[in-house]
């Protein structure tokens, strides 16, 4: 068996080298699956242009579409239609994605900024109330209980005009998330 490159300089990797052979292959796996499906990493990174709300300036209103691959049935569900699980069913598309054009001539009053939503989801394991995957802005309640939040038209006013993104040398990094350390 090729050993890994990785492995040839550092041998104290022997000994994890199944795992790391695990997430080569799972990391080509993924690659492939974008590539198959999204042409590019590209235009797989630029799916919350697609997903959750987004605003349609020719037909003046609001997309919403979630990928829900497995489910039979979806609707949005929040504040503007009182919570009602079934009013606003989401139509199937390609793909396993799931859409809804909401006009602004019926929701311009009803689905403001700010206004709390979530989706309803009947698959083959039940049916589940569920933060939309591209959601921009979520609320917390008192019972901690999640929403999302639809936040309309970004309002972000940029103050800084003597930031230059050309004069930084090494990265920003916002937040890391960094799942599965354990410390004891």
């Amino acid at each position: 068996m090729h050993q890994l490159k990785i492995i040839q300089e550092d041998p104290y990797l022997k000994n994890y080298e199944r795992q790391l052979i695990n997430r080569i292959e799972w990391y080509q796996n993924t690659k492939d699956y974008i590539e198959k499906h999204f042409g590019t990493l590209y235009n797989f990174s630029n799916a919350h242009l697609t997903f959750s709300f987004n605003y349609d300036e020719k037909n003046k209103g609001w997309w919403f579409r979630e990928w829900l691959p497995h489910a039979h049935q979806v609707f949005l569900i929040g504040d503007f239609n009182d919570w009602n699980r079934s009013s606003h069913p989401l139509k199937r598309g390609n793909f396993g994605v799931w859409e809804i054009f909401l006009p602004d001539v019926e929701y311009k009053d009803k689905l403001v900024a700010g206004s709390e939503v979530k989706i309803h989801v009947i698959a083959d394991n039940g049916a589940l109330d569920r933060i939309p995957a591209y959601i921009r802005e979520t609320s917390e309640d008192e019972n901690h209980n999640f929403n999302g939040v639809f936040s309309g038209f970004n309002t972000f006013k940029w103050t800084d005009e003597n930031f230059r993104k050309q004069k930084i040398e090494t990265p920003l990094i916002y937040e890391a998330h960094n799942q599965g350390v354990c410390i004891s």
